[in-house]
């Protein structure tokens, strides 16, 4: 992830919903932009297991 555009966290009752645009670097294919996503995905529900809901949007330039 180059830089994050954009950051909404959400406290809905117990839980967080977490939406996030950023830019990443260029990748070679759809499936590799994919697996990068659910990376993320992953790595941000580690980080804040509360998060009930997490969206992520690529920003590709």
């Amino acid at each position: 992830m180059r830089r994050v555009v954009s950051l909404v966290v959400l406290k809905w009752a117990d839980d967080l919903v977490i939406a996030v645009q950023a830019e990443l670097a260029p990748v070679e294919s759809a499936t590799e932009l994919v697996r990068t996503i659910d990376r993320i995905e992953r790595e941000l529900k580690v980080r804040f297991p509360d998060a009930r809901w997490i969206y992520f949007e690529p920003e590709l330039k």
